[in-house]
């Protein structure tokens, strides 16, 4: 899974998690700064630390971006005061639906609610309006990959959403995701349901103390074209031909030296990588709008790379 925000406290959704989990699901706050925003090659590569708090977050950008504190504070501003209008998003739910189509069709909820009046302006015309630089208008909008959206085609509203959540840090399940549900079981099957799988087990690796080898996973999800591979969309999973394991691989190559130049600790041990799998648009049934995100490829290394 994605880190998960919005555990800080006693917060609505902190206490569904240990509702659904029975308080036993542990989370681990992400070190802080808990993103980076990496651009440019390697010639010329700019690190943009993310960090949590609705003080420290927007106080850093304006250390990394002298001269630009006023679109940063108006995009704080924007972003706090379109989530707080997502009130009414829950009021509408609950209406009756000709009352609720009425306040959409005739334009009112764009009066009672911020939220719905920027739901409609796309993330990149709100970030263009804010500042001129390029790597700001980057660090603004970096996190739509989250949502899969184009900040051209992203609702800032939505994007706003994200922002929030993630404003007083990002969480992990301690012991991986797995813990989720491993803790979730026993709660659906004392309700009387019941959880089936398939997924069955070839081997266990354990190391000399007996014990299980942890493992980590590294995605990395990138844009490309659906006409790259569209010739082999009809072809049979993972038999389609030498030119297409040749193109796959080349994306593997690249999306590797990307990776290991980030992170030198993976370069260093590159030989004792666990396994890579790529997913390319030709696996997979997407619509027009997933088709900006077409290449996926994680990496499992073992946690004591970490």
């Amino acid at each position: 899974i994605h880190y998960i925000g919005d555990l800080l406290g006693h917060t609505p959704f902190r206490c569904m998690l240990d509702q659904m989990s029975n308080g036993q699901l542990q989370w681990e706050p992400l070190e802080n700064a808990y993103d980076h925003v990496i651009l440019g090659p390697l010639e010329n590569r700019r690190s943009y630390p993310i960090y949590s708090g609705s003080t420290r977050f927007p106080e850093e950008l304006k250390k990394r971006f002298p001269g630009e504190e006023k679109a940063i504070d108006d995009y704080m501003r924007l972003v706090k005061k379109t989530e707080f209008g997502i009130w009414l998003l829950l009021v509408l739910k609950l209406c009756p639906l000709p009352l609720a189509k009425f306040l959409i069709h005739t334009g009112l909820v764009k009066h009672l609610s911020f939220f719905f009046k920027m739901a409609p302006r796309s993330l990149t015309d709100v970030v263009n309006e804010l500042t001129e630089n390029k790597d700001l208008r980057a660090v603004f909008t970096y996190i739509f990959g989250t949502y899969g959206n184009k900040p051209k085609d992203a609702s800032f509203a939505m994007h706003s959403l994200l922002i929030t959540h993630y404003l007083n840090g990002a969480w992990y399940p301690k012991g991986g995701s797995s813990e989720i549900a491993y803790h979730m079981i026993p709660i659906i099957e004392k309700a009387g349901g019941a959880v089936l799988v398939r997924a069955p087990v070839n081997r266990i690796l354990f190391n000399d103390a007996k014990e299980a080898y942890g493992k980590s996973t590294l995605s990395l999800v990138s844009f490309a074209k659906y006409s790259w591979f569209e010739e082999w969309k009809d072809g049979k999973v993972t038999n389609r031909g030498a030119d297409y394991k040749e193109l796959k691989q080349a994306f593997i190559n690249s999306a590797l030296d990307v990776v290991m130049d980030v992170f030198p600790k993976i370069s260093r041990d590159k030989d004792r990588m666990c396994f890579c799998v790529v997913s390319l648009a030709a696996s997979l049934e997407l619509s027009p709008v997933a088709r900006s995100f077409l290449i996926e490829i994680s990496i499992w290394i073992p946690s004591s790379w970490q």
